[in-house]
């Protein structure tokens, strides 16, 4: 068995005793004059919305193809394969159950509906090691590619090279969407960087096992043929470059698709594949018998050990706490805090300077993180402007920010990973701030390069508005973050304070020249990791820090930090 070097382990973040400071009711009682009232209602209906869509997304292409996929073709749903590949698909994202990224991209794309972005990816155990499973539906235009199918393949894999992640692909795919190919082909980031990618995590060490249970055509061959070990299905899958047709186009021929590129061709002569499956259930079987082979993160093991206290607010009420998009009132970030971490303790970090960002220590999982969580504007800065305007000789114009990126620094060289909570709106208080923005724009970019330099995991969750530059500051897509997701209330827009609906819901003057998007706009074009319910936000971090607490062993050694488990 190889083990992972003493020295190595040394670098990871240690497991501390020190108990922080209890949130106490009565400071949650100050913490901001609540209004409730609405909140409860308005959110409801938002997490209905977002359960009534993850169904439909759920569904694929429709009743019709389904039924053409599973009793004309005789397979099985992209779902019911993923399900027989985990260990324990049911199980809560904090315990282990599959973590599905971007369920909702696609929707309401190239002027119609394109289910789960063409693709089911997501984290999920197999024989008890995370793995990164990106899975064709082919009950959506046959499994063909979209630029969005593209997009959200490229992340899965992104996510996987960041965080030491084996890769499951489950090919069905009956190639790119050819009326689109100009937006699949040929740059940087369309089609061909999955195979760039697939080659540089070869390089990494990073295990890569391919099953095909379908048609593997064109790009997806080569999906299949870099993978490490392949396995392909007796008369469902198929593995070439160009179909029958293709090639009775081109040279005449008629040939089976068996005959060009089918179970026996591939494992008897050409060894494209590797492994021989009579249907799709062994298939299953044989790919979960390859993860047996995989190494396993040993601080994965000795996590799930680790005593995690559970906070002592009951989070089935954070609903209550979500104020109305862009109504300008601050999250109750202290409350939400008290609902999210380990025993609802936390360590505050100069609560009593620049109080429009919260940041400070905590645990999550039994992970200790650090907090950074908006209270209000980063421009200005201070909860207290009536105090702030006679504070004149070496005052900042945004001590918030100066805040934020001293704590942000200290968390770099603690190894410590980082949550953000987004909830920035703040060119509209910039311009009202009694200072004006004299050097405000000098402290908000310390924030954002202290954000962009950090070599620890970054986890955003956008809980209310994102808009404007300053949002930089609070990590997200732009700065590399590990994972960002977003609350079903969230919006994003190019400057704050114009209005609460999306620009295609009777849109004024100011919304036309820089409209609102809302979570649902944003996620289906992947400007996020999905849209959570905010009730499940507790679950969804706890696993995510878990996933990206790889990132924080000795990168030189990345390579033999496993423990092989025959």
């Amino acid at each position: 068995m190889w083990r992972v070097p003493a020295r190595v382990l040394s670098t990871t973040v240690p497991r501390h005793t020190r108990k922080f400071n209890v949130i106490a009711t009565d400071s949650l009682s100050n913490d901001v004059d609540l209004d409730l009232s609405g909140n409860r209602k308005r959110n409801e209906n938002l997490l209905l919305l977002l359960e009534k869509k993850s169904l439909f997304a759920s569904l694929g292409g429709g009743e019709k193809a389904i039924q053409r996929h599973t009793i004309k073709n005789k397979k099985l749903l992209v779902r019911d394969r993923i399900n027989r590949l985990l260990d324990n698909v049911n199980d809560r994202a904090a315990d282990g159950g599959f973590l599905e990224m971007s369920q909702l991209c696609g929707l309401g794309l190239y002027g119609a509906n394109v289910q789960n972005g063409g693709a089911v990816c997501g984290i999920g155990r197999i024989k008890g090691k995370e793995c990164m499973i990106i899975a064709s539906d082919a009950t959506v235009s046959a499994g063909a590619m979209y630029p969005i199918t593209v997009k959200k393949q490229l992340r899965a894999q992104e996510i996987a090279q960041e965080n030491q992640l084996p890769v499951f692909y489950i090919v069905d795919s009956a190639g790119a969407f050819l009326p689109l190919q100009s937006d699949l082909f040929a740059d940087k980031e369309h089609g061909g960087r999955a195979f760039y990618n697939q080659a540089q995590m070869s390089a990494a060490s990073i295990p890569q096992i391919a099953i095909v249970p379908g048609s593997c055509t064109a790009g997806g061959a080569y999906m299949a043929t870099m993978s490490d070990e392949t396995i392909i299905v007796k008369n469902l899958g198929y593995v070439y470059l160009g179909g029958p047709p293709l090639v009775k186009a081109a040279t005449g021929e008629i040939i089976s698709d068996e005959e060009l590129g089918g179970a026996d061709v591939h494992c008897e002569i050409s060894g494209v594949t590797d492994h021989y499956a009579e249907n799709e259930v062994e298939a299953i079987q044989i790919g979960r018998d390859v993860a047996e082979t995989l190494p396993i993160w040993e601080e994965d093991v000795l996590m799930e050990n680790h005593l995690v206290k559970e906070p002592l607010y009951g989070i089935e009420d954070i609903v209550e706490l979500i104020p109305a998009a862009n109504s300008r009132c601050p999250l109750p970030v202290h409350h939400v805090l008290a609902r999210l971490l380990d025993g609802s303790e936390f360590h505050e970090h100069r609560a009593k300077y620049g109080k429009t960002l919260v940041c400070g220590f905590g645990r999550i999982g039994g992970e200790l993180i650090g907090i950074v969580a908006n209270k209000g504007p980063l421009l200005g800065g201070s909860a207290d402007e009536e105090k702030a305007s006679f504070v004149t000789v070496g005052a900042s114009s945004s001590p918030a920010s100066l805040k934020g990126a001293h704590f942000l620094e200290l968390c770099n060289q603690r190894r410590v990973p980082l949550v953000f909570l987004t909830d920035i709106w703040d060119e509209q208080a910039m311009s009202k701030t009694r200072r004006g923005t004299s050097g405000a724009s000098r402290d908000v970019a310390k924030m954002i390069a202290a954000v962009a330099n950090l070599d620890v995991p970054k986890i955003t969750i956008n809980v209310g508005e994102c808009s404007g530059t300053t949002s930089y500051a609070m990590g997200g897509r732009a700065m590399g973050a590990t994972f960002v997701f977003s609350w079903p209330n969230s919006t994003v827009s190019m400057e704050s304070g114009v209005g609460g609906h999306t620009a295609e819901e009777g849109e004024s003057e100011q919304q036309r020249r820089c409209p609102v998007r809302d979570s649902w706009h944003g996620t289906s074009r992947m400007w996020d990791d999905g849209v959570i319910n905010p009730r499940e936000t507790r679950n969804v971090l706890i696993r995510s820090l878990r996933i990206a607490r790889r990132q924080l062993r000795d990168k030189k050694n990345s390579n033999h930090l496993g423990v092989l488990r025959m």
